[in-house]
């Protein structure tokens, strides 16, 4: 199961395997141009640092996003492992000259309990 509300929050079962489009596009509307060198990621904290941390823990998830297609795609060994409830997600882009612009920010990723019992 998946869920996607209107702000963003993102509820799933854990252990599903989901695709979800991710479309940028410009202060006009118009397409993101997504060619160069870059990179676009989605990641998943169970404490959302406020302002960052330098030095904390790596995300419990992280998936780069193909830009060819920009679908983020989450597999059963995404989450399988990680405990149901609810964690934070953002979306971010790293152009090649080290910009980064955080396009979807704090919003909540919930992993809901599956009822057959994934081991």
């Amino acid at each position: 199961m998946l869920i996607i509300d209107e702000q963003m929050n993102i509820s799933m079962t854990r252990g599903d395997c989901v695709d979800i489009q991710i479309n940028i596009v410009d202060a006009n509307g118009a397409p993101y141009d997504y060619s160069g060198d870059q990179q676009m990621t989605f990641s998943v904290r169970k404490e959302y640092a406020e302002p960052p941390v330098m030095d904390e823990p790596a995300p419990d998830l992280e998936i780069t996003i193909p830009l060819n297609t920009g679908i983020l795609s989450i597999l059963m060994a995404n989450t399988i492992g990680m405990d149901s409830g609810d964690y934070y997600y953002d979306i971010y882009l790293i152009k090649a000259n080290g910009y980064v612009d955080t396009f979807i920010n704090n919003k909540r990723f919930t992993l809901m309990p599956e009822a057959h019992g994934w081991s």
